[in-house]
């Protein structure tokens, strides 16, 4: 110290004596020399960490600049919207002995002083007191805080390289789970709900193995909650899967109220940490996106779909938008104020929803995930209560899950399993009835792949040597149960394609009058309507002395008039011609117009097959499908051995 400084600090000390600061030198008080913006000249900055006087004081004149101080205690380096992020974490302490956290200071916050004000008078209001100048007390807090720890951080889940997985409390590793806080990026959780696992000996986790075994499999329906349990392993076993198969898919659990959709969701999400509450459709689907990006390798359970929660069809459209973007890896972009790309908010966990309601209605959307119809059952409380309190400890299992998975997997060996499960999935006679729709039928045939390639791996952990037999067996039950599931999929994706309802519906309308039909005569007059015909017309026909039947049907109007009536119909009528056309339901003339009797009707002739009776003709019994029905039964139990 030079003469000055030292007279400077002696005055100091003198006009804190009374607080009996400086027995000796080194006692309550810590100093330490920064520079300051004026190279000609050093500053020096004491803090008192005692009684009234808490806070910095710059030596020079013996002034106090600050009735508070602030210890970091971390310097986290991250990346936003491609750029380089630094943040601090720490406490800010007053002199009547409270504190306040500080969370996710930024860096440029202590390089703005005029901001750092601003910082802290938001963060305490008038608690904290800048007295001096503020870039005196930001210069003071770097020069006490010189040394905080410096951290990296991680999003939730496995790295880059996947050898290893990151959760706020763990670094899990092929060799080793190292207990240590890491800062995770997107942490955002809600309630008292935790995202993490927690880690226990290999003696406890093998008695939640055997619980699971024992307990929750048998459960449920085979075909609800076997699939259920491999999809919530899934987002394990996902990234080493996802350069072959990149796009998600959600697994929905769908029916009445009381049915334990939601029970079970808890229990699946229970797998990756402590979740008193679920989330829910009834958020917006900016906070669905948001929430769900935290959830990166993990499952994220979404609470109550259901079509009463939603006030418009465009709300409800907007669901079908979340689970596009969400399969497909993709969102709105958006831009900041210096016209950067801000970071994607979209979900990276794996979605898994309870639903009483489908709700979406485009048959793309519905091929995007796996639908499991949950029935009603009796009610058995003891079994519930006890699966309840076991669930709290179904995280402790995850560690061991994620060592066997770096240790005994690789994305080739997965990929191997993929390849397999897809190549007798798709090879099954039952997927290759060619009166199924090609329509979405790969990104169905992904997704089943998918789950079979989850189940394997993770019966292969869950079941030890001295199980093999009961793993073999499961495994059985699981592939006959996993294509029953998929064909009921694809029966529910059939029945949304936009050409099939607007079939069904037109035939439908037709017959109960809402729809109606006009015949032309040869004379290319059309015939007197009958007095309860009042329906509107959406097409014309002729037919002959040997009930041949000519129909022009009117695409627009029939369209038109369906999208008044039916929930969620959203097709164009070109979308639609052209389904039919691949379909060789209709002919289209390039005039746009057809001739019935000499008469020019504008529409598309109908040559798809058409329920006979609304024209009064009586449909004819097909023995070849009569023949079908009676052989069904056998065929089936034939089929014994479904791989």
């Amino acid at each position: 110290m030079n003469e000055q400084t030292n007279n400077d600090l002696s005055s100091l000390k003198d006009s804190l004596k009374d607080k009996d600061l400086f027995n000796n030198e080194n006692d309550t008080v810590t100093y330490e020399e920064i520079s300051t913006l004026d190279s000609n000249t050093n500053e020096r900055y004491l803090l008192d960490l005692s009684g009234e006087g808490l806070g910095y004081y710059l030596i020079k004149g013996g002034v106090q600049i600050s009735n508070f101080y602030i210890q970091l205690q971390k310097w986290v380096k991250t990346f936003r919207d491609g750029e380089p992020l630094s943040y601090y974490e720490g406490d800010i302490f007053f002199s009547d002995g409270t504190s306040m956290h500080i969370d996710r200071m930024t860096a440029s916050t202590l390089e703005d002083p005029s901001g750092f004000r601003k910082y802290v008078g938001n963060l305490c209001g008038t608690k904290a007191l800048i007295k001096g100048a503020p870039n005196d007390v930001v210069k003071a807090i770097k020069s006490f805080n010189k040394d905080v720890e410096k951290f990296e951080e991680h999003e939730f889940g496995y790295n880059d390289t996947l050898d290893s997985y990151y959760t706020e409390d763990l670094v899990i590793r092929a060799e080793e789970v190292i207990p240590v806080k890491t800062p995770i990026k997107y942490n955002d959780q809600w309630g008292n709900n935790k995202l993490g696992f927690k880690y226990s000996s290999r003696e406890e986790a093998d008695e939640v193995k055997q619980f699971i075994i024992e307990k929750l499999l048998p459960w449920e329906d085979p075909k609800v909650i076997l699939n259920a349990i491999a999809f919530t392993f899934f987002p394990l076993i996902y990234p080493f899967l996802k350069d072959k198969n990149p796009n998600k898919f959600y697994l929905m659990l769908k029916g009445p109220s009381g049915a334990g959709k939601s029970q079970m969701s808890k229990w699946f999400q229970n797998f990756y940490g402590n979740f008193l509450s679920l989330f829910a459709w009834t958020s917006t689907e900016t906070a669905v996106n948001v929430t769900g990006c935290a959830f990166k390798d993990a499952i994220f359970a979404v609470d109550d779909l259901k079509v009463q929660n939603f006030r418009t069809d465009k709300d409800a459209k907007k669901v079908m938008m979340t689970l596009q973007n969400y399969s497909d890896g993709t969102a709105k972009n958006r831009s900041n104020t210096v016209l950067t790309l801000r970071d994607l908010k979209v979900i990276k966990g794996h979605l898994l929803i309870s639903a009483e309601d489908l709700v979406v209605s485009e048959s793309s959307t519905i091929a995007r995930g796996v639908i499991i119809d949950v029935n009603s059952k009796q009610v058995r409380p003891k079994e519930l209560w006890e699966i309840n309190e076991a669930s709290k400890s179904f995280s402790t299992i995850i560690p061991y899950f994620i060592q066997f998975m770096l240790k005994n997997y690789n994305e080739e060996r997965v990929s191997l399993i993929f390849e397999e499960s897809h190549m007798l999935i798709s090879s099954h006679p039952w997927i290759n009835d060619p009166n199924i729709s090609p329509d979405n039928l790969p990104r169905i045939i992904n997704n089943f792949a998918a789950l079979r390639t989850s189940w394997k791996i993770m019966s292969e952990f869950l079941f030890n040597e001295q199980s093999e037999f009961d793993r073999l067996d499961y495994q059985d039950t699981f592939d006959k149960n996993l294509i029953t599931l998929l064909l009921d999929n694809i029966e529910r994706i059939s029945s949304y394609k936009p050409d099939v309802i607007f079939e069904k519906t037109l035939w439908e309308m037709i017959e109960n009058g809402t729809f109606s039909l006009r015949r032309v005569l040869n004379n290319t007059e059309l015939e007197t309507p009958r007095y309860d015909d009042r329906g509107k017309v959406v097409g014309y026909y002729t037919q002959d002395n040997h009930n041949e039947i000519n129909l022009v049907i009117q695409l627009s109007t029939a369209l038109r008039e369906m999208k008044k009536t039916i929930e969620n119909f959203a097709t164009s009528e070109d979308t639609l011609r052209a389904k039919l056309l691949r379909e060789k339901k209709i002919k289209v003339n390039p005039s746009k117009k057809v001739s019935l009797n000499s008469r020019k009707i504008t529409g598309v002739q109908w040559i798809g097959e058409f329920p006979q009776s609304i024209f009064g003709i009586k449909e004819a019994e097909d023995p070849v499908e009569q023949a079908k029905i009676i052989l069904a039964v056998s065929v089936q139990e034939e089929e014994d051995v479904l791989f």
